[in-house]
């Protein structure tokens, strides 16, 4: 597709589809401007030289997907005390599918978290992946940021609902589709972005000179959408600063500060979850 945008000699390339995208628009071009959305460092990626003065033909909003593993893993142990084993759902076919796998194993090991990489690249390996982490006894699972799996959110929510396996997402979609929760920036906001320097550029402006964009943003979100056989329950130790309400479809959604996220109390049975942020006890 990016070879056929520039045989029709388009003004500006807007590649919304991560790091995969990006590196098909750059293997085309190497005049035509290139506006990214990924969720990872685009230096570390080799598609700028730095944020402040990208150079070339090349700029865009780093959406910090990938960097937030190690929080979200940390979120996971908080919301289930105890946990001797989380699930990690990775795609190896991510182009930064090495760093990845470090920024996880790395904080897991420094806090002792005994983690399973589990690996899925297409649409027929991820029955395959929750059937083994339930084997494995996971008591959860990190889906961890890749455009495949946002692609893929529902069938994926659905196998955890399925295996009962708890789990957090990258995006706020994840939990406004039905998933237990998620944390991240706001991928709409980081479209919103690259639009408007998509504007700048056919305005006049070079990509050289605008710099790479951040969305530091971060919120987390949760549903009550569970399945009832399921048993995990949470309470806020005090009221949050800053939250809010969605009811979409009869899915019921809050958005939590990222300082505010509650203390989880468990049942005594190792049970799975269905009442979840701001549920009666």
């Amino acid at each position: 597709m990016a070879a056929d945008l520039v045989r029709r000699n388009v003004a500006v390339l807007v590649s919304t589809g991560g790091a995969p995208s990006v590196i098909a628009a750059k293997a085309a071009t190497a005049t035509i401007p290139i506006v990214f959305t990924i969720g990872t460092d685009p230096i570390r990626l080799g598609f700028v030289t730095s944020l402040s003065r990208p150079g070339g033909n090349v700029t865009g909003v780093n959406l910090f997907a990938t960097q937030m593993e190690s929080k979200r893993l940390g979120l996971l142990r908080a919301l289930i005390p105890g946990v001797q084993l989380i699930a990690v759902l990775l795609n190896p076919n991510q182009p930064n599918y090495a760093f990845q796998l470090r920024d996880i194993q790395e904080p897991a090991a420094a806090i002792g978290l005994q983690i399973h990489i589990l690996l899925a690249s297409k649409e027929s390996e991820f029955d395959a992946a929750f059937a083994t982490a339930v084997q494995l006894r996971a008591g959860a699972m990190l889906v961890s940021s890749d455009p495949f799996f946002n692609s893929q959110r529902d069938k994926i929510i659905a196998l955890a609902a399925r295996y009962s396996i708890p789990a957090i997402y990258e995006w706020r979609e994840f939990a406004l589709a039905g998933g237990l929760m998620s944390y991240g920036t706001n991928i709409s906001d980081g479209y919103r972005q690259a639009g408007v320097y998509a504007g700048r550029i056919l305005k006049g402006e070079k990509p050289a000179d605008l710099p790479g964009c951040s969305r530091p943003d971060l919120n987390s979100s949760s549903t009550s959408r569970q399945p009832r056989r399921s048993a995990l329950r949470c309470r806020r130790t005090s009221p949050p600063r800053r939250t809010r309400s969605l009811s979409k479809n009869n899915r019921n959604v809050r958005y939590w500060h990222k300082a505010d996220i509650p203390t989880v109390f468990r049942d005594g049975r190792a049970t799975l979850a269905s009442r979840i942020y701001g549920s009666k006890t």
